[in-house]
């Protein structure tokens, strides 16, 4: 049977690619293809081994693959004669008691359909067999042994030459070199087995020897390998004839799984997922004639592989913290430390990186791990600010509710310096432990993002004290001036109301007795709140207290209109029910104009000055100029008001009491107006 080189699928449809076209195309996505169609099995670890056969063309190498391993690699049919079957390099994967195998069946050599240049490309194809197998097969027919061109011995130099090169520049390589099995072909047991082995040996020590004094290097004498037994301990395996002895050759064969000097793992250390990136690099170095260097091509692969893997591990970390971030916009966020969550995110990525890429160039791996730690710390700071951000206000906004409620109690202001001190520490103690770095080194640079936030919340927990502080003393001022005033009301009132000229220094007495009582209260609190200047306080306390009275007092006299409804009473009982027309209404209407300007000075102006001072009467507070306009505008009044009650008199002759009382009321209103309003202007 031929196989289509552009094939992808074999013989009872086991899954086959071509690594290697017939033209010299590494078909690295065929490869891949192959891989991850068999990623439950391989595990993309190293837990797996290669195995290449290389010989010459039509020599059975795919018939013992399929006999052996269970494979579908395409062979021969004899009846059309000898052909070129296998093109380039093809590859399966099996798992075979327990050992998972990759298998690459490499075109033979000695191929008429390649030319005058088909031994430069099948050394080639079997130099890149030779660097990525863990076992080598050369597939020779027994009785071409001995022989120069029969026994390829032009391709075993290759061989041992790229191995002593690789044993010279690679440490990985020396400890482990390619295992050579020769598969000796129809073997008839003429010659006995030894002296087969021995011709082999003989050979290849005349290769070693020739290779050795070739690639000599007087400067390097210690880097080379000593001895054919540093590169090459080769086993043999016979396999008798197909054709004649078709039950041996396929018992054989079968058993060859047994006889291959398998390690446990891929003795290149490649994991099975990079194997398409490696092997596409071996390849073209190869095949543009490049000086192989496997220690290269490790770093080319490392640095491949951490490039994909901190892509891949940068967006998820980026992904992860932007949502993390998201947790702490919505306040769902419940880890008692921002900091933990935040650098376990940065640290667990950097850990996978550095898992994930074991194995591989540790100063590559640990360079790009150092690389995408700083971005994903980069990244994580902004997170780290933002949950630092949010944990300061949901702080805040529970001082604040602390605050408010201790605001709230009955006598807030007992203690209220000490209380709220223990709410802001233990708040502030909460809110640096969540964001903590615990003395963390490595994210230094973040210590000074929660430095600035927290010195934030300080700024902020302060004013929200300061607004505490200036509502409870509010609360306290307003609570205990209405004490004060609720206790001075009643009395004040009744010395208004009396309207003595001993008022002032009655009210005066009535208002000291009962600062003695709310002062030290208001003195207390002022210490319970945790106000510095206690003394200021208390005069700014006693001011508004001042202030308070006064307002009182003018709301009593203006509002109630109880001295001006007494003095009406009075002229009532004083003046004439009708008087005679002979009546001196000028003396009568000034007599009481004097009664009434006495009590309006009484009550027109109030002055309480510090209560140690007392309650002063107004008339201080009258310039001689303002009392003479005042007496000015009450002799007009005077004046129009005798006219008026002679005209009633004599026109309706109607009491003229209701004339006078009336006039003389606007009159103790006019004064009064005016006297408050020179009061205020004072």
């Amino acid at each position: 049977m031929r196989m289509k080189e552009e094939g992808g699928e074999a013989l009872n449809g086991t899954e086959l690619v071509q690594v290697i076209s017939h033209d010299g195309e590494f078909r690295k996505a065929d490869l891949e293809r192959l891989l991850e169609s068999r990623a439950m099995l391989l595990n993309g670890d190293t837990e797996y081994n290669v195995v290449s056969i290389v010989g010459p063309q039509s020599s059975g190498k795919s018939t013992v693959l399929n006999e052996g391993f269970a494979t579908s690699f395409a062979t021969m049919d004899a009846t059309e004669g000898r052909y070129q079957v296998t093109q380039g390099v093809w590859s399966s994967v099996v798992n075979l008691d327990d050992r998972k195998l990759m298998l690459f069946d490499v075109e033979g050599c000695d191929s008429s359909e390649r030319g005058v240049d088909g031994f430069v490309v099948e050394k080639k194809l079997a130099l890149f067999a030779l660097v990525l197998s863990d076992v080598l097969i050369i597939n020779l027919w027994s009785n071409d042994v001995g022989r120069r061109t029969a026994s390829n011995m032009t391709l075993l130099r290759s061989i041992v030459q790229l191995q002593y090169e690789l044993f010279d520049s690679d440490q990985e390589f020396r400890k482990h070199p390619v295992r050579i099995l020769f598969l000796l072909r129809d073997y008839d047991g003429q010659t006995p087995q030894h002296k087969v082995e021995e011709s082999l040996q003989a050979q290849l020590a005349h290769v070693f020897d020739w290779v050795a004094k070739e690639s000599l290097d007087p400067d390097t004498p210690n880097g080379h390998a000593t001895s054919l037994s540093d590169l090459v301990q080769p086993e043999f395996v016979y396999l008798p004839h197909k054709t004649f002895c078709p039950a041996e050759f396929t018992a054989m064969a079968r058993n060859l799984r047994n006889f291959l000097p398998l390690p446990d793992f891929y003795s290149r250390g490649i994991s099975s997922r990079d194997l398409p990136y490696f092997a596409s690099g071996i390849w073209n170095t190869i095949r543009t004639d490049e000086k192989l260097n496997l220690p290269s091509q490790r770093e080319q692969l490392a640095l491949y592989r951490c490039g994909r893997a901190a892509d891949i591990i940068r967006a998820d970390g980026l992904e992860a913290l932007t949502s993390l971030s998201s947790e702490f916009a919505r306040g769902q966020f419940k880890n008692p430390s921002v900091f933990d969550a935040v650098s376990g995110l940065v640290d667990d990525a950097v850990l996978d990186f550095s898992s994930e890429l074991y194995g591989y160039d540790d100063d590559i791996v640990q360079k790009k791990a150092g690389e995408l730690l700083s971005e994903l710390r980069a990244a994580g700071g902004q997170t780290f600010r933002i949950g630092v951000n949010e944990m300061k206000k949901a702080s805040l906004s529970k001082l604040n509710v602390k605050l408010t409620n201790r605001t709230r109690l009955v006598d807030a202001w007992q203690n209220f310096a000490k209380d709220v001190s223990d709410i802001r520490t233990e708040d502030s103690i909460k809110l640096r432990e969540s964001v903590s770095l615990a003395g963390c080194g490595t994210y230094a640079e973040w210590q000074c993002i929660a430095d600035e936030e927290l010195d934030r919340y300080d700024d902020e927990a302060d004013i929200a004290l300061v607004v505490a502080r200036e509502r409870i003393l509010r609360s306290a001022k307003a609570y205990l001036e209405k004490r004060m005033l609720s206790s001075v009301e009643p009395p004040l009132e009744a010395l208004v109301n009396a309207g003595e000229l001993d008022l002032w220094d009655n009210a005066t007495e009535l208002c000291r007795r009962e600062w003695k009582v709310v002062g030290p209260l208001v003195e207390d609190a002022l210490v319970n709140i945790g106000i510095e200047e206690v003394d200021d306080q208390l005069r700014l306390i006693r001011e508004r207290l001042r202030l308070a009275i006064i307002e009182r007092i003018r709301s009593m006299i203006g509002s109630s209109g109880v001295f001006f409804h007494r003095l009406i009473v009075n002229l009532r009982e004083e003046l004439p029910e009708n008087w005679a027309t002979r009546s001196n209404y000028a003396v009568i209407v000034a007599d009481a104009r004097t009664r009434a300007f006495e009590k309006l000075l009484l009550f027109a102006i109030v002055r309480i000055g510090n209560l140690d001072g007392g309650i002063q009467a107004p008339v201080e507070h009258f310039t001689e100029s303002e009392r003479e306009d005042l007496l000015h505008d009450l002799e007009r009044i005077e004046i129009g008001l005798i006219r008026n009650a002679r005209a009633e008199q004599y026109q309706r002759n109607v009491r003229i009491t209701e004339v006078v009382v009336s006039t003389v009321t606007v009159l103790g209103m006019a004064v009064a107006t005016a006297a408050l309003g020179s009061s205020r202007r004072a």
